[in-house]
C-alpha cells in the first residue's frame, strides 16, 4: 500500500473517540453528523462512494476487527442482505425509527429539565454525571442522545455480521452506503461488489 494512503487505515480512532466523548457528554454525538454530511457531499461532488470505500471510520473498524485480527469467519454474508428492496427497506426503518422515537420522546418530555430527561433515557449507570446539559435545549440534547443510540446499534449489529460473514459485510446494507448509492450513477455497483469481497 503506497505510502500516502497508509493514513486511512487508522480512521478507526475516530469512532473511539466518537462513541468515548459521547459518554462523557452526549453533546459531542452531534459530531456524528460529520459521518452524514460528508459522504453525501462526496457522493454528489464526485458520483462515487469513494468516501465509504476510503475514508469510512466504521469501515476501519471493522477492517482492524476482522483482517488485522482476525475475527471474521470470512465467509459469504447471505444475499438478500445486498438486495435492493432489503437495503431500502432497512434504510428507511433505520432513519424512521431513529426519527419516531425522537420526535415521541419530545412529546412526552414536557418541562423536565434536559439533563434528568437524559439521564432517565439512558440505561447505562456510569460513575460520572452529565454535566452542563441543562443550557443546552432539550430538542438539541435529545437529537444527540438518538443520534448516539443509533450509532450503538449500528455498530453492534456491524460488529456481528462482521463476526459472522466478510468483515466488511455490514457495507451490503449500510444505510448511509445505500444513500450514497442512490445518490451515484450505476458505477458505484462495480464498486460495491469489489469492496464485499474483501
Amino acid at each position: 500500500m503506497p505510502k500516502q494512503k497508509r493514513w486511512h487505515r487508522h480512521l478507526w480512532i475516530i469512532s473511539i473517540l466518537y462513541f468515548s466523548l459521547g459518554l462523557f457528554n452526549i453533546l459531542f454525538a452531534w459530531l456524528g453528523l460529520i459521518c452524514i454530511v460528508t459522504p453525501i457531499i462526496s457522493a454528489i461532488m464526485k458520483n462515487d462512494k469513494s468516501f465509504c470505500y476510503n475514508y469510512c471510520p466504521r469501515s476501519k473498524v471493522l477492517d482492524l476487527l476482522g483482517h488485522r485480527l482476525k475475527l471474521s469467519r470470512h465467509k459469504a454474508p447471505p444475499a438478500f442482505l445486498s438486495h435492493p428492496w432489503f437495503r431500502k427497506g432497512f434504510m428507511f426503518l433505520f432513519f424512521g425509527t431513529a426519527f419516531t422515537i425522537y420526535c415521541t420522546t419530545l412529546i412526552r418530555i414536557g418541562g423536565r429539565p434536559t439533563q434528568e430527561i437524559l439521564i432517565s433515557l439512558w440505561q447505562f449507570h456510569l460513575p460520572w454525571t452529565v454535566r452542563h446539559i441543562n443550557a443546552v435545549p432539550p430538542p438539541l440534547a435529545l437529537f444527540a442522545l438518538s443520534s448516539y443510540s443509533a450509532m450503538i446499534v449500528s455498530m453492534i449489529l456491524s460488529i456481528v455480521t462482521m463476526l459472522l460473514y466478510r468483515p466488511r459485510s455490514w457495507c451490503a446494507y449500510c444505510p448511509m452506503g445505500t444513500l450514497t448509492q442512490s445518490i451515484c450513477a450505476d458505477n458505484v455497483k462495480e464498486q460495491m461488489k469489489k469492496a464485499q469481497k474483501e
